[in-house]
């Protein structure tokens, strides 16, 4: 009997301390209207260049059946960003997505679904699944990138959600360990301030995310680590206009950071193109050295040079070297590309040169964000 008390006060005082503890533990801070990843690097191309005319190209004449899946309309939505002022929220790529009539239409299904902590959405990598995301919190980062409020409506198809209940479902199946991190962290570093808890009770803080990414070989992640550039980049970007990291964590950040670019300076190749083994300097095997492959990659490094502010700057001969690149690759043949690799080139492509294609606004750290309190 005594055994038995005992087993129950245990139980109930593990309970209490729980309890006591999650009170106790800082809750994260939603931006709820988080400031767009603007570009600050100054066009490396002129007027007259041929990339000018190659982006209007490209833009007009771009595949029919890229916006016919998931992954075509969210990296077609990053395109658009750039050109609408108000923002994407009401356009008609976007309300392909969110709008489950006109997501069924397209896709055949909702894209969206409900989840125990929110809404989820369709993945690829669910084998079940024909159209959704190709990467884990892909479209909750694109969303983010293009500044969309976590208030803005999103349905699951049987009731009208937001983009927060979407960041809560993703934060609530949150691993360290998980297999993808890139666009989690661009995710999270936009619309999360703190720390937070997966649904296990486990807690985490940016500064845990950052080494995670920083222990990842970038030759070994996706897009040949480029994302895990533009999450470092975007959080020191924030830190700017405070606090985000700790500063030791920081300063891992920023090496980390300098290093990568000293890299891609010194191993892009003559002709102008970044290979996927751009981090190492190695040579790519011959399955990896395509020129869809070598567009994929020099499309997302310039894309991620225009983000560099001046004391990270690459080079802006290797820019316009890039930017040649691309061009005479977009031209050289009847290429039929993926939409991944198609919009990364045009987007980097588009940010060298000068407006109207580049919009040249105020870096994110130093606008103002407004945030509440939140919790999951």
């Amino acid at each position: 009997m005594k055994k038995q008390w005992m087993k129950i006060l245990g139980s109930v005082l593990v309970g209490t301390i729980a309890v006591f503890a999650s009170v106790r533990s800082p809750r994260p801070r939603y931006v709820v209207h988080p400031c767009a990843y603007t570009p600050c690097a100054p066009p490396v191309l002129d007027g007259t260049h041929a990339g000018v005319a190659c982006v209007s190209d490209q833009l007009a004449h771009h595949p029919a059946e890229y916006t016919a899946h998931v992954i075509g309309v969210l990296h077609l939505l990053r395109l658009e960003d750039r050109l609408q002022p108000a923002g994407v929220a009401t356009t008609s790529l976007f309300q392909a997505l969110t709008q489950p009539a006109l997501a069924a239409a397209k896709f055949g299904s909702p894209l969206f679904y409900p989840s125990p902590f929110g809404i989820r959405c369709r993945s690829m990598l669910d084998t079940s699944t024909v159209e959704g995301e190709s990467h884990r919190d892909q479209c909750l980062a694109t969303f983010a990138e293009c500044g969309v409020p976590l208030d803005t409506p999103v349905s699951d198809g049987t009731t009208i959600r937001s983009v927060r209940d979407l960041l809560l479902d993703s934060v609530a199946t949150f691993r360290l360990d998980q297999r993808e991190i890139g666009w989690t962290s661009l995710a999270y570093a936009t619309y999360i301030r703190g720390s937070w808890r997966n649904s296990d009770g486990d807690s985490f803080t940016m500064d845990q995310l950052v080494k995670e990414l920083l222990s990842r070989p970038l030759d070994r992640e996706p897009c040949s680590g480029v994302h895990t550039l533009h999450a470092l980049l975007l959080l020191r970007r924030l830190g700017e206009a405070g606090p985000v990291l700790r500063p030791a964590t920081a300063s891992l950040a920023d090496a980390f950071l300098q290093e990568a670019i000293a890299n891609l300076a010194k191993h892009q190749c003559p002709d102008g193109h970044w290979g996927t083994a751009w981090p190492t300097g190695g040579i790519p095997p011959a399955w990896q050295d395509t020129t869809e492959q070598r567009l994929l990659v020099t499309g997302h490094v310039l894309e991620f040079s225009a983000f560099l502010p001046e004391d990270l700057a690459l080079p802006s001969e290797a820019r316009t070297a890039a930017a040649a690149w691309i061009v005479r690759s977009l031209r050289g043949g009847d290429l039929v590309l993926h939409v991944c690799t198609w919009s990364h080139a045009v987007n980097g492509l588009r940010l060298a040169c000068p407006s109207p294609f580049a919009t040249s606004g105020t870096p994110v750290a130093a606008r103002d964000a407004n945030t509440t309190s939140g919790d999951h």
